[in-house]
């Protein structure tokens, strides 16, 4: 008689092939999500849009949104809907600050920036009147009171090809109350530069849904494979204790 050979342990195999993609599984459900779309400051730039910024000496935003081939720094400010007011043919007032300018210079003064993402501002050599923005870059106004005797605009929080823009070094990117069609319902319009720079991050519901999602995925995950090694363990145990056969002739 010839020795009889024991069936290949194909069920240990499989279930070994089943715990090697639950594992897989559970490395992807444990990575962390990646954003995906531009926010409206992203997807202005990146369509050679103009992104004009204008903040009061408090922080506020009077102008925080996309303004299409603006012919000069002057005219980004009119179809952002802003009214001026003039001295001596300099903008001494945007939208009501202050309400009058005044009649002799006091120290306060609006200062006027052009920025790119990823970059510092850079004050203008130029009156707004004068230069024309390139398309894909930032107007940035800061009104200087005459007790801070100047300022700078804030840094923006910018996500271009889902990945948020590196603020220049030692300085913070802030979300702003948007203006114009670009305008969020939910966002209050008192809203200031320096409460953002201060506030602390918050997740939103879609952050925390998303990330209890995740979380529920990986037990199951670790569940399913436990199970799974159970069941392999047993398998190699059974075939393990079975009486073994003897040759014969």
């Amino acid at each position: 008689m010839s020795n009889p050979t024991a069936p290949p342990a194909r069920p240990a195999r499989l279930l070994s092939l089943i715990l090697l993609t639950l594992l897989a599984f559970v490395g992807l459900g444990a990575s962390p999500a990646m954003a995906t779309e531009d926010n409206p400051v992203g997807a202005c730039l990146s369509s050679d849009g103009v992104w004009l910024l204008v903040v009061d000496g408090e922080g506020t935003a009077l102008a925080n949104e996309c303004v299409d081939a603006p012919t000069s720094g002057e005219d980004a400010l009119v179809k952002a809907g802003l009214t001026l007011g003039y001295a001596d043919g300099f903008i001494c007032s945007i939208d009501g600050t202050p309400e009058v300018c005044p009649a002799t210079f006091d120290g306060s003064y609006w200062a006027y920036f052009h920025g790119a993402p990823g970059e510092a501002y850079a004050y203008s050599e130029v009156g707004a009147g004068a230069f024309t923005p390139a398309g894909g870059t930032i107007e940035a106004w800061c009104f200087a009171t005459a007790e801070a005797k100047e300022c700078t605009p804030p840094q923006l929080n910018i996500l271009m090809g889902g990945t948020p823009v590196a603020a220049p070094d030692g300085l913070t990117a802030v979300d702003l109350p948007f203006t114009g069609e670009t305008a969020s319902p939910s966002a209050s319009p008192s809203a200031s530069a320096t409460e953002s720079a201060s506030a602390e991050p918050t997740d939103d519901g879609a952050t925390d849904q998303g990330s209890g999602t995740v979380v529920w995925a990986v037990v199951g995950g670790l569940v399913v494979v436990a199970a799974a090694v159970g069941v392999v363990v047993w398998l190699r145990r059974r075939g393990s204790g079975a009486p073994k056969a003897t040759g014969g002739r």
